[in-house]
């Protein structure tokens, strides 16, 4: 007869014992037989997280507009039928280097933990539209030989913050 135990467990079992999740164990066995002494002793068994696959959205704003705060997610790769439901933690985005300026930013999440995954994060984007100016500008007028400059042109921005930044030019 084969008998099974955990490490930390007291009692036999006849039926092979089924690990599941992610981790390292010791099984120790006994082995009865009529007229024989029993045979023990111990064997590791060592199950190693699956990867799943971890899918960041992406998300385009024009300059000035407000940073999402989030972005979609997609999990792929889920084995025995489990689903998002055995993820933890709740998901922190980071736009990598993002300062408020146009451009491209990679899109990388923590704060998210599964007992029996590894993740691996296709990160997404963040991308910054250079944000469209209408700049009007006045005409300056002079008489033939004199001299004329471009400080007396006037003009004016449909966006404050450009021109408060330029208004000397």
């Amino acid at each position: 007869t084969w008998q099974y135990r955990l490490d930390g467990q007291n009692d036999w079992q006849t039926a092979q014992i089924a690990l599941k999740d992610a981790g390292e164990y010791t099984v120790w066995y006994k082995v009865s037989a009529k007229n024989h002494a029993d045979a023990t002793g111990s064997f590791r068994v060592r199950i190693d997280k699956a990867t799943l696959g971890v899918v960041i959205g992406s998300a385009e704003i024009v300059y000035g507009e407000q940073a999402p705060e989030s972005y979609s997610i997609e999990y792929r790769g889920f084995v025995l039928g489990e689903t998002q439901t055995v993820i933890t933690g709740t998901p922190k985005f980071t736009a990598e280097g993002y300062s408020g300026a146009a451009g491209e930013y990679d899109v990388t999440v923590s704060g998210i933990e599964a007992k029996n995954y590894n993740f691996s994060i296709v990160v997404g984007k963040l991308i910054v539209r250079k944000k469209t100016v209408n700049v009007t500008i006045g005409s300056a007028s002079s008489v033939y030989g004199s001299e004329v400059s471009a400080d007396e042109a006037t003009w004016s921005a449909d966006d404050e913050a450009f021109a408060a930044a330029y208004g000397d030019y």
